[in-house]
C-alpha cells in the first residue's frame, strides 16, 4: 500500500469548493475495491476529530503544529526551504508516518526528499486578470513555476485547465495530468424532507438554487438582472443563495452585491441563506426547479458535478469547462445576458415536473457508484506513476 498524505491547514471552511473537492477524492478512494493507496489527512492539533473525519474520510489522521501557517515548526521549515531547497521538519514527519507520496500541495522547498503530486486548480488570472492584483499575478506564476520544478507530477481537473498550462508552462506538460472530480451525493436520510426545509427558510413558492460561494467571478449579479426583468414583467421568481459570503481578494464585493440587490428592487426574490448545513444544501438542491452556476470561470465546478449526481436540471454560463463537464440536463446561457437567463428560467418554470426530477435522480444515483470507482481509479493510478517516476528518478 502507497500511503498518501493530505495537508488540511485549518477547518476547510475558507475554500468551500476546495474542501468539497478534497471530502469527494478521499470517500472516493476510502471505497475503491482492492485499492493499493492508504490516505494520510495532517490536520492542526486542535481539530474536531468527528467532524473533520465525517468531511475528510482518510484512513489515518495525524495532528501536528506542521500545517499552522504561523506555527515555530512551520517558520522553521520554510527557513530551511530557502537555505537548503529541502523542508526537513516536513520530512522528518512524512518519515516518521511512512509517507510514500504528498498529494494536492505545492512541493516542499525545490529538491523535496518526498515527491509531491501538486494541485493546479485552474489558471483564472490568465482569463480574467483584472479581478487579480499585481501581487496576486505574480505569486500565482511564481506558484505554478514552482510546481513545473518541484513536483513529480501536476494534476488538473480538466483538459480546458490542462491546454492553459501547456501554454503558461509548458515545460511541465509531459509530467501533468487530468483528474475530473466527481461528486459523491449525501445520504438521504440526512436531508431535510420538503416539509422541514420550507419551514425552516420560510419558503412559499418554487425556487431556484444558487449554490456557489459569493466570489466576484461567480457572476451573482446577472441573476439579480434577471430577476428585475422577470418582476418588470410581472413575474416574481426566487433565487436562494448558499455559500460564504466573504471573497478574501475583494472584501468589498459582497456588500456591493446587497446594494445591487436593494436597487433593482428584489431583495425579496434574490435570497442570500449565507453558509447552511451541507444537508441542507443537498435538499436545497433536490427541491429546487433548478440550479444556477452563472460563474465567469471555473476550473471544475463542484456545483455542476452535484446536479450530475443527483441528475438536476441546471442552468450554465456558456463558457468552456462548463462544455467540458457537459450536464445531461444542462441549459446554457451567455454569462453576461441576463435576458437569455430569464428566459431560461421561465422554461424550467413552466415544465418543472416534480415526478420527472425523482426519475433522473434515481437514475443519476444509481449510476454515481460507478463514475466515483472510475474518479478513484485515475487517481490511484495518477498515484501509481508518480511514485514509480519517483523511484526511476532516484536510480539514475
Amino acid at each position: 500500500m502507497l500511503r498518501v498524505a493530505f495537508l488540511l491547514p485549518g477547518n476547510g471552511q475558507n475554500w468551500i469548493g476546495g474542501s468539497n473537492y478534497l471530502g469527494n477524492l478521499l470517500s472516493a478512494v476510502a471505497a475503491l475495491p482492492g485499492r493499493t493507496i492508504e490516505t494520510v489527512l495532517l490536520v492542526p492539533p486542535d481539530a474536531d476529530e468527528a467532524d473533520v473525519s465525517a468531511r475528510f474520510p482518510a484512513d489515518h489522521l495525524v495532528r501536528t503544529p506542521h500545517v499552522l501557517s504561523r506555527h515555530p515548526l512551520r517558520l522553521a521549515g520554510k527557513l530551511c526551504e530557502r537555505l537548503t531547497g529541502r523542508n526537513l521538519p516536513l520530512e522528518w514527519l512524512f518519515a516518521r508516518h511512512g509517507i510514500d507520496l504528498v498529494s494536492h500541495t505545492p512541493p516542499a522547498g525545490t529538491r523535496p526528499r518526498t515527491p509531491t503530486l501538486s494541485w493546479i486548480a485552474d489558471f483564472q488570472e490568465r482569463h480574467i486578470p483584472a479581478f487579480f492584483s499585481a501581487t496576486q499575478l505574480e505569486e500565482r506564476a511564481a506558484d505554478h513555476r514552482h510546481a513545473a520544478r518541484a513536483a513529480q507530477m501536476i494534476v488538473l481537473s480538466s483538459n480546458d485547465a490542462l491546454a492553459d498550462l501547456k501554454q503558461v508552462i509548458p515545460e511541465a506538460a509531459s509530467k501533468s495530468r487530468v483528474l475530473q472530480f466527481v461528486s459523491s451525493m449525501k445520504a438521504p436520510e440526512i436531508e431535510r424532507s420538503s416539509e422541514a426545509l420550507r419551514a425552516a427558510y420560510a419558503i412559499d413558492g418554487p425556487f431556484f438554487h444558487l449554490p456557489n460561494q459569493f466570489w466576484i467571478h461567480k457572476n451573482h449579479r446577472v441573476v439579480i438582472d434577471a430577476l428585475a426583468l422577470l418582476r418588470a414583467r410581472g413575474r416574481d421568481v426566487t433565487v436562494i443563495c448558499t455559500g460564504h459570503t466573504s471573497d478574501y481578494r475583494h472584501p468589498d464585493f459582497f456588500p456591493s452585491i446587497q446594494a445591487h440587490v436593494a436597487a433593482s428592487g428584489v431583495a425579496d426574490l434574490f435570497r442570500i441563506e449565507g453558509l447552511v448545513p451541507y444537508a441542507d444544501v443537498s435538499a436545497f438542491l433536490r427541491d429546487s426547479v433548478a440550479v444556477i452556476n452563472p460563474s465567469l470561470f471555473e476550473g471544475w465546478s463542484t456545483t455542476v458535478e452535484e446536479a450530475k449526481s443527483s441528475g438536476k436540471r441546471i442552468l450554465l454560463s456558456d463558457i468552456g469547462v462548463h462544455r467540458e463537464q457537459a450536464p445531461e440536463r444542462g441549459h446554457y446561457f451567455a454569462p453576461d445576458d441576463a435576458e437569455a437567463l430569464a428566459t431560461l428560467m421561465l422554461e424550467m418554470l413552466e415544465t418543472h415536473d416534480p415526478d420527472a426530477d425523482a426519475v433522473s435522480r434515481s437514475r443519476a444515483i444509481a449510476a454515481l457508484p460507478a463514475r466515483l470507482e472510475n474518479f478513484a481509479r485515475t487517481y490511484q493510478a495518477i498515484v501509481s506513476e508518480a511514485c514509480e517516476r519517483r523511484a526511476t528518478d532516484t536510480a539514475a
